[in-house]
């Protein structure tokens, strides 16, 4: 067994995406993910979305009070849990997207899109992209995937990222496939698994012009056409 224990690795991960470890920590990573080869699934997500902060061009220096504004929203939600029974406006987007007992666990999602964030605007400054624009819209469960949560943002008409969590862990031999739906007419756009915390998936497809963003439950490899119903689904038309 691996020296490293799986909370060890959960509060480390995200930085190993982010090539943020140190020598020392990152061979502890490798070390564990050689030894349970199905964290590497969490890993290949987490650098998808790592991925995407890539988008602009060249880097540019951020705005002070841009650096600012971003880093005062990741500490204020972070600290900032709402009570239990707390209405779902009351608790600003990130209990409505990771929900009362997942805030904590949002944390690292949030900093990672919070950084795309950054990344995506400094793009449209450089490239002068006046119709640039970023929309978010609502997942909801059904069925055994019922406290489902979450939301599917497009990020620039081209890529998309979902983030979601609550779906539950599908056994060996299947997988979860999202689709975009227009006219009746599926497309695939990926597959993932879902583990402990929230599931994050960047999507390197556009979702413009669909009519419903949905993700059913596959055989392993995924499936040229949905074979059961959606169990998340989201109204492109309709905005988070």
């Amino acid at each position: 067994m691996s020296s490293m224990s799986h909370e060890r690795f959960q509060d480390l991960k995200e930085s190993y995406a982010l090539g943020a470890l140190s020598e020392e920590e990152r061979r502890e990573v490798e070390e564990y993910l050689r030894e349970n080869p199905f964290a590497r699934t969490e890993i290949d997500d987490l650098a998808s979305v790592a991925s995407l902060l890539a988008l602009a061009p060249e880097e540019q220096e951020p705005s002070e009070r841009l650096r600012k504004s971003l880093l005062k929203q990741v500490r204020s939600e972070a600290g900032s849990a709402p009570a239990e029974g707390a209405s779902r406006t009351a608790g600003g987007w990130m209990s409505r997207l990771f929900g009362v007992r997942g805030v904590a666990a949002g944390v690292a999602a949030l900093a990672l899109a919070a950084l795309l964030i950054w990344n995506v605007t400094l793009q449209a400054e450089v490239r002068e992209l006046r119709d640039f624009q970023m929309s978010a819209y609502e997942l909801q469960g059904s069925g055994e995937a019922s406290g489902a949560q979450g939301q599917i943002v497009n990020l620039d008409g081209e890529r998309a990222m979902l983030v979601a969590t609550d779906l539950p862990e599908l056994p060996e031999g299947q997988t979860y496939e999202m689709w975009t739906i227009d006219e009746d007419e599926p497309e695939s756009r990926g597959l993932f698994k879902a583990g402990e915390g929230p599931s994050i998936k960047a999507i390197d497809q556009p979702i413009s012009g669909a009519e419903t963003f949905a993700i059913t439950v596959e055989p392993e490899g995924g499936s040229p056409q949905p074979t059961s119903d959606p169990i998340v689904t989201a109204d492109l038309r309709s905005r988070a």
